[in-house]
This record gives structure tokens, sequence and C-alpha cells, in this order.
């Protein structure tokens, strides 16, 4: 589906892998706090890079864009489902 709309790609993510969406429901305040710094530090015209066709450095997430020299610190490990 090259033209579609992000929200008509989310609509389909929801109805092929409701087991996924069910598992991913409920807050993480560690991990929106992340995605927020991730936010400011990449603003206002840099990109994270979370996976590549070459290899990616442990421990950080590189970035694209003017400034190339941003290290995002990886994001907290998720809680799970069964951690609410």
């Amino acid at each position: 589906m090259p033209y579609t709309t992000p929200s008509h790609l989310a609509n389909l993510f929801v109805k092929r892998y409701p087991e996924l969406v069910e598992a991913g429901k409920g807050s993480d305040w560690s991990y929106a706090g992340w995605y927020v710094e991730m936010l400011h530090l990449t603003y206002p015209n840099s990109f994270p890079i979370a996976y590549a066709d070459w290899e990616v450095p442990d421990g950080y997430l590189m970035t694209t864009g003017e400034r190339t020299d941003i290290r995002i610190p990886m994001p907290p490990p998720g809680l799970g489902k069964d951690a609410q």
C-alpha cells in the first residue's frame, strides 16, 4: 500500500496483531520520559537510528540529520502487560 495514510496503517496493525496491541496497553512513564528526552535531543531536524542495514553501535542510538554527533541512551526495558 504505497499511498495509504498513517491512520489506515495503524488500523491495519491493530486488526492484524491484536495480541501485540493488547500486550502494549497501559502506561509506561519511564519510556514516555525517555521518548520526550529523545525528542529534545533530536530537535529540530535529527532522527534516531534504531535499525540499519549496517552495523550500529551498542549502548546508544545514533542519529541522522544535521547533527550526527548526538548519542541517545537506549530506551528503558518495557514493563509488559503483567507489570501494570
